[in-house]
């Protein structure tokens, strides 16, 4: 009888927990049901996926934290459907979060960030071309328009173009002077960095110094005019 009494228990306790899970199944299912048509193809999917994330992680960069996205989603003209489908391509790959209480409410992860980095860089069409070729660099850099360029040559010219890092250095500085706090603290340690970099010949850190500031320019909220005008 002492047996009995507790598995009793526990079989009305395992019963109760799967009536409560198949019903909150079966409420999650009703509202998928319910749900408009999808609008967007899922050919589209990908490419639209992409374009929030690099949304979300612009408005992160000024919050800190999640951004709320539901004008972003309203301005769209997305349905439920929609978004959800956009989000759950996002979801899934892990590169953002969702706010346990506010689905609208989004923040990138890290591989979020890296990934919208490493796409940004890597787009011909955004206008960046950076590499290193034999021990020296050599790079184009685009910021905001096809129109805006720094181009460096080849050969002898190693001393000029380590002038040309110290004077864009100098820039950022004075550029953070009257930028946002964390525009201005990023700025400064993509000049520490170029300067670092700079002194030690190394061409694969100045590429990545040089990243750095491409991606600073081109998502910030501050002028950064003596810098933009100086890769003009």
């Amino acid at each position: 009888m002492d047996i009995i009494a507790p598995l009793v228990n526990l079989a009305i306790f395992v019963i109760l927990f799967v009536v409560v899970y198949a019903m909150r199944e079966w409420e999650a299912l009703e509202r998928e049901r319910r749900l408009p048509e999808q609008t967007v193809s899922d050919s589209e999917v990908p490419a639209l996926a992409y374009e929030t994330l690099a949304d979300i992680c612009r408005s992160s960069s000024h919050s800190n934290g999640f951004v709320s996205m539901g004008r972003y989603f309203k301005e769209r003209e997305w349905n439920e459907r929609d978004k959800r489908v956009i989000m759950q391509d996002l979801l899934s790959a892990k590169l953002i979060e969702q706010h346990t209480m506010f689905s609208n409410w989004l923040k990138p992860t890290d591989r979020g960030l890296l990934i919208h980095g490493e796409r940004f860089m890597a787009n011909p069409s955004g206008g960046v071309n950076i590499s290193a070729d034999g021990g020296s660099f050599v790079g184009g850099v685009f910021v905001n328009s096809t129109g805006s360029s720094a181009q460096f040559g080849e050969g002898n010219q190693a001393e000029i173009r380590a002038q040309y890092y110290r004077e864009l250095a100098d820039s950022l500085r004075a550029d953070a002077a009257s930028a946002d706090e964390l525009e201005a603290t990023f700025a400064c340690d993509c000049a520490d960095e170029l300067n670092e970099a700079v002194s030690r010949g190394d061409a694969s850190r100045i590429e990545k110094a040089m990243e750095r500031i491409v991606m600073l320019l081109r998502q910030a909220r501050s002028a950064f005019s003596i810098t933009r005008n100086l890769l003009d």
